[in-house]
């Protein structure tokens, strides 16, 4: 049998789901929260000479550090360059067999100004690389 809602108990509920979502929304986190600020670029499979799309930064400041991976390292040298506006401003390499190496280039930045990318000149039978740039 249907029952039908009466005006005040549909003022309460809506009032208790408004209080609901309002502290729902102070628990999440804002928007420009900097607590998980990095870029991830993969390549997976056999890596070939490549650049990255451009990205734009959300905020100012600078690259703390840059982290590079490989599944498995190649017979010669990897290459990982990071370009803020097409110039280089910090090189990465992974030697012969090195599958992890990190820099921190201190690489200052303007939000929506500078454009950052990431070059790869790829080292023979280098597979599976992940470039971590955390600002």
């Amino acid at each position: 049998m249907p029952t039908s809602i009466i005006s005040p108990d549909l003022r309460r509920i809506l009032s208790d789901l408004s209080r609901r979502l309002a502290l729902l929304e102070r628990r999440q986190r804002p928007a420009g929260d900097t607590t998980d600020n990095e870029m991830i670029f993969t390549l997976p499979g056999a890596l070939v000479t490549s650049e990255s799309p451009p990205v734009y930064l959300r905020h100012g400041g600078y690259v703390a550090q840059m982290i590079a991976s490989l599944t498995t390292g190649g017979s010669t040298t990897t290459t990982v360059l990071l370009k803020q506006n097409g110039a280089t401003v910090g090189t990465l390499t992974l030697d012969a067999g090195v599958e992890l190496n990190g820099i921190t280039p201190r690489v200052s930045y303007s939000a929506d100004v500078d454009i950052m990318t990431v070059a790869v000149t790829a080292g023979t039978g280098a597979v599976g690389l992940t470039v971590q740039v955390r600002y």
